[in-house]
């Protein structure tokens, strides 16, 4: 008794799709009736014009050597450059060895000799899509082996993610609910321990922010805040937090120029970076113990001529400065180094390190259109160099601008969010601005057709209703052109910083939430220093 096997549920045999190039009308269409019943799918083409076009639908091509006035081996190679995955099968009636070569140059998989019996070209097309099948099936699994390792880098990123903010999280509600019981209590709270309570939730609160930041900095999604900083005075003041960080048994030595040495770069990022840099070396030199610690930082004004190693495509040549940690620790083999900015790589235990350091310091750079090079030996010790451009005399300019402006005015403030809309007017009280608060696009608006004058409008991007805070934006620019806008959103803020008026490259600052008050006091006076020198809206 003879088996029935049926196809399972949801498979679909694929189909097997021949072209048949010939320029002899009878012999193609026998071909094609020859292949229809062997179930291809067939189409036909007698010469190079219609060919290519229909070789997009085609798995093989079955092309005559001779084509009239045309070359059925040119043919076969502009096929294959046209469709890659294409596999041709000469045919001719001139059988030779140079024949074969010549096919095989222009990329044919194999050839027929005419007159063939049908057997031969049912076997040729056997093979041909057997190699078809391998290739396809070789690619799905490599493709399932990209997922996997997506999947894999995912389920590591999350796991990082969860246990560092439900550790942050357990101190912020920890502390909040105790502070919370104490103000409750009848008795008078001892200020103190409030302080402290307080204190440490706002600590572990910045944490969950600078986790957030160091995350999104892996795919250069994070919003920078750059300004002008002299690396005498920055790299100064910061040296006396890391000898505090690094301890009296690791020497460090801080070499500055005498001059000025600006560049123009987010200054939380920066001292981000180096604190970074300073970690990995301080956990260097600890492997050592043949030798005393040592670190030196090294700060210094240099040119990047045209063709140096240390320029990368998007790098323009001109004046730059070189930040380097150098330190005299066990150092890094070749393949260490070449893995070294790699996100999640770490050398270290899983309880010291996260394998982010290096991989975010890279991303702050890069963003900030400069480079980082790693020179090391096993035994002897790493440097690893920052490479910023110097700052423009015209950026230095604009910014002692801005920062003459007084922080004063009237602001419409645009958010929907209760706590959030009550913490920005707190902050914009405290430096001086005079608020009126909207929770939505319609209340803004209403309270601007009443006649009221605002100097600037912050509004998050996300609202209800109709109206978003991108066109509300759209609105402001159009009826009220002499109010500054500002942006806000907890959304990642490089995807959003393309927002702009149709038609116009006009671009919308955008703060990331959750804004400290610094950054709101920079970013407000930007945005009225630009509107003050253009008499219309903010645009950057």
């Amino acid at each position: 008794m003879d088996e029935a096997i049926f196809p399972v549920h949801g498979e679909k045999q694929r189909a097997r799709r021949v072209l048949i190039v010939d320029d002899d009308a009878d012999v193609a269409g026998s071909l094609a009736s020859l292949l229809q019943l062997e179930h291809y799918d067939v189409e036909i083409a007698h010469g190079p014009e219609t060919a290519l076009p229909l070789g997009a639908g085609a798995d093989v091509a079955l092309v005559d050597i001779r084509l009239g006035h045309a070359d059925g081996v040119q043919l076969a190679a502009e096929l294959r450059q046209h469709h890659p995955d294409i596999l041709v099968v000469m045919m001719t009636a001139y059988a030779s060895i140079q024949t074969a070569i010549k096919a095989i140059r222009a990329g044919a998989y194999d050839y027929l000799c005419k007159p063939f019996d049908p057997d031969d070209l049912l076997a040729t097309l056997d093979r041909c899509f057997e190699r078809l099948d391998l290739v396809r099936s070789r690619r799905e699994a490599e493709e399932q082996l990209r997922h996997s390792r997506r999947m894999e880098a995912l389920g590591q990123l999350t796991a990082g993610v969860a246990h560092d903010f439900n550790n942050l999280l357990s101190v912020v509600i920890g502390n909040l609910r105790l502070a919370r019981e104490d103000v409750s209590a009848s008795s008078i709270a001892d200020t103190a321990v409030l302080r402290e309570l307080v204190q440490d939730a706002l600590d572990a609160a910045l944490g969950g922010v600078e986790t957030t930041r160091r995350f999104l900095a892996l795919g250069r999604n994070q919003a920078l805040t750059p300004e002008t900083l002299d690396l005498r005075i920055q790299v100064s003041e910061l040296s006396r937090s890391l000898e505090r960080m690094l301890g009296e048994e690791v020497g460090l030595v801080v070499n500055v120029p005498e001059t000025a040495c600006v560049i123009y770069a987010d200054r939380h990022q920066f001292d981000a970076s180096l604190l970074n840099l300073a970690i990995n070396a301080r956990d260097a030199v600890a492997e050592r113990e043949d030798a005393a610690g040592r670190i030196v930082l090294d700060v210094a004004c240099i040119d990047l001529r045209d063709g140096s190693p240390r320029l990368l495509p998007d790098m323009k040549p001109g004046s730059y400065v070189r930040i380097s940690v150098t330190d005299n620790g066990c150092g890094m083999t070749a393949e260490i180094r070449e893995k070294a900015l790699q996100p999640f790589f770490t050398t270290k235990a899983a309880e010291r390190g996260s394998g982010l350091g290096l991989s975010t310091v890279y991303s702050f750079v890069r963003q900030s259109e400069g480079n980082l090079a790693i020179d090391s030996m096993p035994g002897v010790g790493t440097t690893v160099s920052l490479y910023l451009p110097l700052c423009a005399s015209d950026r230095r300019a604009e910014q002692a601008a801005r920062s003459e402006i007084a922080d004063n005015g009237r602001v419409l403030l645009v958010e929907d969010q209760a706590p959030v809309r009550a913490l920005f007017t707190r902050q914009l009280n405290r430096l001086g601005y005079e608020v009126t608060a909207a929770g939505n696009a319609e209340d803004a608006l209403r309270i601007l057709e009443s006649g009221r004058a605002f100097d600037l409008m912050l509004s998050d991007v996300m609202l209800p209703n109709r109206i978003n805070g991108t066109d509300l934006c759209r609105i402001v620019r159009q009826r009220w052109p002499r109010t500054a806008i500002l942006l806000a959103t907890a959304l990642p803020a490089a995807a959003l910083e393309t927002l702009c008026e149709e038609g116009s490259d006009a671009r919308v600052p955008i703060l990331q939430k959750p804004v400290e008050i610094e950054v709101l006091a920079v970013a407000l006076r930007r945005a009225l220093a630009q509107c003050d020198d253009s008499g219309e809206s903010v645009k950057t």
